[in-house]
């Protein structure tokens, strides 16, 4: 007996084919206008250092004030791509530096704000933007054992972590953010580490990905900040590899080239880091991967971000409906530099290499764990 197919309109799939039929218009309209103009298919950085620098020196929008206790992601977010352009930014780092100063604590923990307490995830953003400042000036602002401190105070004895004791936030982004900042740190001891992998371990889902605590639903921002915190603890084998790259796999939508972050969602640019920088956690830190590695379809992902997701006067957006941004354009920008390099792609010297794991300019976080290693 055969069953007939029934497609059913719901808002879920309408809004699918209409965020597919915007891309693919943007995406031939681009390659129109790059063909009858000579214009070379690339990143255009010289528009996007422009447009970056501009945040660095014109106030933020006034919505930004939301924000305040954001502030090492912003500051985050605006090196960054910076570096990975290659573009010298050392006439800006005593302002980045004086800026991560005003946000550290007189005991040298770093906060979210001047007025916020700190918060793990205000640890992890601070210091990424420590490493992509790269100066010891920079990197002294920070006391280890006060971090130190702080980062076991947010753990339980389940090996989860809290962001804080008011958010009751417990999930695998917490645990990054901590296992992250401590790797860095050199401060990565045992007492941090016990029982962390083994919870981390139980929020693979049977989709393949990973959910922010056992029993959830898998995502892409929970997978990334579980597969990285289990790179870095040296436990990623351990992980139901097969199933992940399947589920990854499908992530990358086949008509807009870009990811989603979880089933029946519509692709977003940030995801490029969030799910494709998985593949380069995986070439760097997982035996299992190396012997038999898997790749999503480079080049349909470059479509998405080259011609849909890049705007022409500066900057990366989520998707052609709507406008750049400072997230976006850093994580669009990070996981591309991730996967062009783990995947040998002939582009990837258009950018420069990324940690995957840790999601800054790879020579600066060496740079800064050679530091904290030699204490």
């Amino acid at each position: 007996m055969e069953i007939e197919e029934v497609e059913v309109e719901t808002v879920t799939s309408i809004d699918q084919y209409e965020c597919q039929n915007t891309v693919e218009k943007e995406k031939a309209y681009t390659r129109y206008i790059i063909r009858h103009n000579f214009l070379t298919y690339s990143f255009n950085p010289e528009i996007h250092i422009k447009w970056l620098t501009l945040s660095i020196h014109k106030p933020l929008p006034s919505g930004f004030m939301s924000l305040d206790s954001s502030t090492p992601w912003i500051l985050y977010w605006t090196l960054n791509p910076l570096r990975l352009f290659g573009y010298n930014v050392d006439k800006y780092l005593n302002e980045y530096t004086e800026a991560l100063r005003l946000i550290t604590l007189p005991d040298g923990v770093i906060r979210g704000s001047q007025q916020s307490i700190p918060i793990v995830a205000g640890c992890y953003s601070g210091v990424c933007t420590m490493i992509d400042i790269g100066t010891v000036n920079a990197y002294q602002l920070i006391n280890r054992q006060n971090t130190y401190n702080f980062l076991i105070s947010k753990k339980f004895p389940d090996g989860s972590f809290e962001m804080n004791c008011d958010s009751g936030d417990i999930d695998t982004r917490a645990c990054y953010c901590a296992i992250s900042t401590a790797y860095v740190l050199n401060i990565l001891d045992d007492n941090l580490k016990q029982g962390v992998a083994e919870w981390l371990l139980k929020c693979q889902t049977y989709e393949g990905g990973f959910s922010g605590c056992p029993g959830g639903e898998a995502h892409g921002g929970y997978s990334y900040c579980a597969v990285a915190a289990l790179a870095l603890l040296g436990r990623i084998d351990e992980i139901d590899i097969n199933k992940l790259l399947r589920w990854l796999i499908q992530r990358q939508k086949p008509i807009e080239g870009g990811f989603d972050g979880r089933i029946n969602k519509l692709v977003d640019a940030c995801y490029t880091f969030w799910q494709a920088s998985i593949f380069g956690i995986l070439k760097k830190y997982s035996k299992t991967f190396q012997a038999s590695p898997v790749f999503p379809n480079v080049d349909k992902l470059l479509d998405y971000i080259i011609l849909a997701s890049q705007n022409k006067d500066g900057g990366y957006r989520d998707k052609p409906s709507k406008k750049p941004d400072l997230y976006h354009t850093n994580y669009a920008l990070s996981g591309i530099s991730s996967i062009l390099h783990a995947s040998d792609h002939q582009m990837k010297n258009t950018i420069r290499p990324i940690e995957p794991a840790m999601g800054v300019d790879q020579f600066y976080f060496d740079k800064a764990c050679e530091y904290f290693r030699s204490l």
